[in-house]
């Protein structure tokens, strides 16, 4: 059962808006899509996983996706953490064309006459587990058992294994369910109790925070390059108008009147959760600074300071219901 359902990350939705966007003669649109591409795929493999996740017992095992936490020194991201009354499982998923490799040291992906190499990805399940272990205990759950596995998306990688070590904490996701079978097998101890996993993964739910980047020092593009708006839900035109309390589209004529919640939502993923009326009138090309305010006290956003100063915090939970309500449109 999916405790944090797999959803697009918050990093990758900030690359995805920053390229929807970006001006199009920008000189750095290219490397934008570059990066997102890169992100995208990561995030392809780890959707692909929901399939065979759906064949393990609803009933024993609790599903979390893209869980990124604090140890009390660093921030670790698990790509799929599994609970069960059992053990605990790790999952770092890889989704990679060509040949693949792994020594002890890094993966080496072999493409044509091209080869490059990464962080050995078992390594990197260790420490996750360390993490991970140091987290539990500074939450008074020691001694569970934690299993890794990388796990490699369905795609046209050939994988090469010459340890057995490799070999015990690396599969393909068509054989993962098999894999959480044997490990079933190997743990047939219940070590935790039903009340405390349920109050762990209130914490894990509570204690994960998302990835955040500073999209523009990560691409070097210029907030000055942001093509401003309201996009058209219909035609997707970056033109949308505000006539009293209706956007019309100049394009295609179509009519809404809660275009402004998706621009509102790329605002907070481009520049951050603070913002002023001036700044969001600026973005929304509203002229009038009293139809903001309504704008911004009707979804009920926490604001500081005066009248004239006052900031607005686009607070996460509150964009999550907003994005509930685009979804329907």
């Amino acid at each position: 059962m999916y405790l944090k359902p797999i959803r697009i990350p918050f990093q990758v939705r900030q690359f995805e808006i920053l390229f929807q966007r970006l001006n199009p003669d920008s000189s750095k649109r290219q490397n934008v899509y570059s990066q997102m591409s890169k992100y995208l795929a990561g995030f392809k493999g780890e959707k692909s996983l929901d399939y065979p996740l759906s064949f393990l017992p609803p009933d024993e095992y609790l599903i979390f996706h893209n869980l990124r936490l604090f140890d009390g020194v660093h921030h670790f991201q698990i790509d799929f953490l599994i609970l069960s009354p059992y053990f605990f499982l790790i999952l770092e998923v890889k989704n990679i064309t060509g040949r693949v490799s792994i020594n002890n040291h890094q993966m080496i992906r072999s493409s044509g006459q091209i080869e490059e190499a990464f962080p050995n990805p078992v390594i990197q399940n260790a420490r996750l587990k360390e993490q991970l272990s140091k987290w539990l205990l500074l939450r008074g759950c020691a001694g569970i058992p934690i299993q890794t596995l990388v796990v490699f998306s369905p795609s046209k990688s050939i994988l090469q294994l010459d340890l057995t070590e490799q070999q015990n904490h690396i599969c393909t996701s068509d054989f993962l369910p098999i894999r959480i079978s044997s490990l079933r097998k190997q743990y047939p101890r219940t070590v935790v109790n039903p009340n405390t996993l349920h109050d762990l993964s209130k914490k894990l739910l509570n204690e994960h925070k998302d990835l955040e980047l500073d999209i523009f020092k990560q691409t070097g593009a210029a907030a000055e390059e942001i093509l401003t708006g309201v996009r058209c839900p219909k035609c997707e035109e970056l033109a949308m108008s505000r006539h009293s309390t209706t956007w019309i589209c100049p394009a295609c004529s179509f009519e809404s009147k809660i275009a402004q919640l998706t621009a509102i939502n790329d605002y907070r993923h481009l520049f951050g959760q603070t913002v002023t009326n001036g700044q969001l009138r600026d973005f929304l090309q509203i002229p009038s600074d009293s139809v903001v305010r309504k704008m911004l006290h009707s979804y009920k956003f926490p604001h500081s300071g005066n009248f004239k100063q006052r900031t607005y915090f686009l607070e996460d939970h509150i964009l999550e219901q907003i994005e509930k309500i685009v979804a329907k449109i």
